[in-house]
């Protein structure tokens, strides 16, 4: 008697593809695969019929069998492409460099920065694998018979009941690329317990700070102006607090970070150093959380939630410092007679990010960014005579990002992006008298609008070919008015057009592109073509060759009178009398490195340089006023440099710690016509050795340890070597031909986190450490004291000169208090 199997199962369509369309039946010693499933609504109905008479089984056998091949070989001869989007299953965070692997033709391919992926197959039986380093690995079977979208969510390995905090970066690091995640930003010892993810960056190889507890970087030998500044698109200028000592941006809003310290892609352009890609988080699951933080100067908090009307989610950071609260002690007593000056210092710093997703149009994402820095002081006998002097400067932005993607790898990206950069400073001196009352102030303002639009297309022909291509417009108003109410307003535009092709070949991966930049002035209009190559070559599985090269150009300069990351550093367009930086930069790398044991050896050369660029004479500059861009003659003009070096890392990661040890070799000089006789000098930035060991250590499920330890060659000091009387009166100083050296620099951080019931739902931390354990006295910057003499009574002893340093951070302790909730 023949019987029936009949089943039901539970299916979830995908938009536009089947996820799985293939089911196993077994019963006994029969199994039957039945490629065909026949859907009716939300449940899909499979049936065979079976006969337990063997020679009627064998007959339904062969029958089977004849249909399956007719079936298969429909199947076999047409190829199908696989689409899909990854995501972690705990935090909603897109995960790139994800490898997707199938089985049986060992093709593969990684996912991008979206989480997205493409693979095209035959049609057969296929199974996939999922790998990432500390995620679990996944395996997905099905029947490959039309085109397929997958969503697919991966678990974060845990051991030992200790969660890995943040995801590492992938151990095949690309030449001149550096990607950071949320989790590197919070094990590293931070100045005054609050964690900077620009700090974060130059521990790595090519890359260290302006000045010490700077946030300004120098990457390659470049120059702190000549580095892109992106945070969800807006273009920020000059992002930093406390006079250059922390960023603006608060770590836990930042999600992903990537650092283009050489040739960086066709997208990125208006810079000849490094471009800083900072991304908020995006794509965050239905989990609410809330997270406060408390300081010694600081406090910060942090929340995120859904939002269902909009089917997206929201986020919303601030930073507020009460430095000016631990200083009013000293305002009551100046207000009381007692003191004769007091400063106050207030600062702030706010990330809020909308995400909507719109029925059939894609996603839309709102940003907005604000940071400020106010400082006043005061001095005098208050009642008599008193000078007044107050700071004002911050940054401000907001971006609007639509993006949609459609059938056979269509994808479009249009941002509209707002930001502004303001400096001012007022000093008010007042006498007071009998009957009257003197007023003297002076006031300087600077402001700096930046409005951009841009849009780009792209099309994934097949997993190992893609095409990008974009426009973009800019326009800058520049503000400024002095001391002496004199105002200069200029509005500058840049257009630029841009393509992009990334092809891999069997081990080649190459990486063409070109840009096209158009920036026109009142006197005269600069076109300028940058084409730029990038390629590697797989050796084996874990050897990588790489090597890069093009051209970039700037119509920004950056002027400084201090080089000290001042906010008085302002933007001055280019123009006929000051034209546009370019710049050519060369790269070789080799990296090694093994998924099984997460070691990573990379070693990177480089050379670069540059024309075009602009000084401003130190000796013309007062400290309180603005640059005059009016005074031409205050300039040097078309300045070269150029820049080599030779960067290595080596990385390890296991579950209960990182470790990694960068080094660099460096040399940058300069050379302008009208400076010591065109002599080539190094830079102000030059350092030959820079080495850096960190360290994040698990000590238990409750308490880490993140010790790092630096290393650096002293930078350049233009001191001079004696003075004389001049024709006018005035001292002149004489300088030696080759300037002298800081002492060289070494600082050791160190950094504990103890967290209290890391299970519960309510998590409480504490993080405390010491900035220079050992009280370094690194100089921030150096001081003369001519030769002269000391006067007893009648008898003039002669004293020799000599040089001391200034010294900014010594041993400094911090601690902070951190409830998630």
């Amino acid at each position: 008697m023949t019987g029936l199997i009949t089943s039901q199962i539970k299916t979830v369509p995908a938009q536009g593809a089947h996820k799985m369309t293939g089911i196993v039946i077994n019963r006994d010693d029969l199994t039957v695969f039945s490629p065909k499933l026949f859907v009716k609504g939300e449940k899909t109905l499979f049936s065979y019929p079976v006969c337990p008479t063997p020679n009627r089984m064998k007959e339904h056998i062969v029958s089977l069998l004849g249909i399956l091949l007719l079936v298969q070989s429909s199947l076999w001869g047409q190829v199908y492409r696989i689409t899909g989007n990854l995501t972690d299953a705990y935090s909603g965070e897109k995960l790139d460099s994800v490898l997707i692997r199938e089985k049986y033709s060992q093709k593969k391919t990684y996912s991008d920065e979206e989480g997205f992926f493409q693979l095209e197959l035959p049609g057969s039986y296929i199974t996939l694998r999922l790998s990432l380093p500390s995620y679990h690995a996944q395996k997905l079977s099905f029947m490959l018979e039309r085109d397929t979208s997958l969503q697919l969510a991966l678990n974060p390995l845990t051991v030992a009941t200790v969660e890995i905090v943040g995801r590492p970066t992938d151990t095949q690091v690309e030449l001149n690329k550096l990607s950071l995640s949320l989790g590197y930003f919070h094990r590293i010892p931070s100045l005054l317990g609050a964690s900077d993810p620009l700090k974060t960056l130059s521990l790595f190889p090519g890359v260290q700070t302006a000045l010490e507890g700077s946030s300004g970087l120098v990457v390659r030998g470049g120059y702190p102006g000549q580095n892109l500044i992106l945070l969800d698109e807006m273009n920020l200028y000059n992002p930093y607090h406390l006079l250059g000592i922390s960023s603006t941006f608060h770590a836990r809003a930042i999600q992903r970070m990537e650092l283009y310290k050489g040739m960086f892609p066709a997208r990125y352009g208006n810079r000849i150093a490094a471009v800083m890609d900072l991304q908020t988080e995006s794509d965050k699951r239905a989990k609410k959380e809330r997270q406060a933080s408390i300081g010694l100067l600081s406090s910060s908090i942090y929340t995120t939630d859904t939002l269902a009307a909009i089917r997206g989610d929201y986020m919303l950071a601030g930073r507020l410092s009460y430095l000016s609260l631990l200083t009013l002690p000293m305002y009551f007593r100046y207000k009381a007679g007692s003191r004769e000056d007091f400063f106050g210092y207030w600062l702030y710093d706010a990330n809020a990010r909308v995400n909507a997703t719109l029925k059939g149009l894609g996603k839309l994402r709102l940003s907005v960014f604000f940071g400020n820095d106010h400082v006043n002081g005061r001095s005098g006998t208050f009642r008599h005579s008193e000078s007044k002097d107050g700071f004002y400067w911050g940054n401000s932005g907001l971006s609007l990002t639509h993006h949609a993607s459609w059938a056979k790898g269509w994808e479009a990206r249009t941002v509209l992006a707002l930001s502004h950069y303001r400096y001012s400073r007022k000093l008010t001196e007042i006498e007071t008298e009998a009957d009257s009352v003197l007023r003297l102030q002076l006031s300087s303002l600077y402001r700096l609008t930046d409005m951009g639009i841009s849009t780009s297309i792209k099309k994934s022909f097949s997993p190992a070919f893609s095409l990008a291509a974009g426009i973009s417009g800019k326009q800058w108003r520049f503000f400024q008015k002095n001391e002496l109410n004199q105002t200069i307003v200029n509005r500058r535009y840049l257009f630029n057009h841009w393509w992009e092709i990334n092809w891999t070949y069997r081990q080649w991966a190459v990486r063409p592109g070109i840009r096209m930049l158009h920036y026109p002035d009142a006197d005269t209009n600069f076109t300028f073509i940058e084409p730029r190559l990038s390629l590697s070559f797989q050796v084996g599985k874990s050897l990588k060759l790489s090597a890069s090269v093009g051209k970039v150009s700037q119509s920004l300069h950056l002027v400084s009178g201090t080089n000290l990351g001042l906010p008085n550093d302002i933007w001055m367009p280019a123009s006929r009398h000051f034209p546009l930086q370019r710049g050519h930069q060369y790269a070789l790398g080799v990296s090694w490195g093994k998924t099984e044991s997460d070691l990573l050896i990379q070693i990177e050369g480089y050379y670069r340089k540059a024309t075009g660029l602009v000084l401003y004479r130190p000796r013309e500059l007062e400290f309180e006023l603005l640059p005059d861009l009016s005074q031409q003659d205050d300039f040097l003009q078309n300045g070269e440099a150029q820049s080599f070096g030779l960067e290595s890392l080596i990385k390890y990661q296991s579950p209960y710690w990182q470790a990694w040890i960068s080094y660099t070799f460096s040399k940058s000089d300069q050379r302008f016509t009208a400076l010591l006789d065109g002599r080539s000098l190094p830079t102000l930035y030059d350092q030959r050795h820079n080495l850096q060991l960190v360290a994040a250590i698990q000590l238990s499920e409750k308490l880490s340890f993140s010790p790092v330890w630096q290393l650096h060659s002293g930078r350049p000091a233009y001191l001079p070597m004696s003075r004389y009387i001049g024709p006018d009166g005035n001292n002149a100083f004489v300088y030696p031909e080759s300037p002298a050296r800081f002492p060289i620099y070494h600082r050791l951080d160190i950094g504990f986190t103890y967290q209290k019931a890391p299970h519960s739902a309510q998590k409480k931390k504490w993080q405390f450490g010491v900035y220079n354990a050992y009280n370094r006295k690194n100089p921030l910057y150096l001081q003369v004291k001519p030769p002269g003499f000391i006067i007893r009574g009648n008898e003039h002893i002669p004293r020799p000169g000599k040089i001391t340093g200034f010294t900014l951070l010594p041993f400094t302790p911090y601690i902070s208090y951190q409830w998630i909730f």
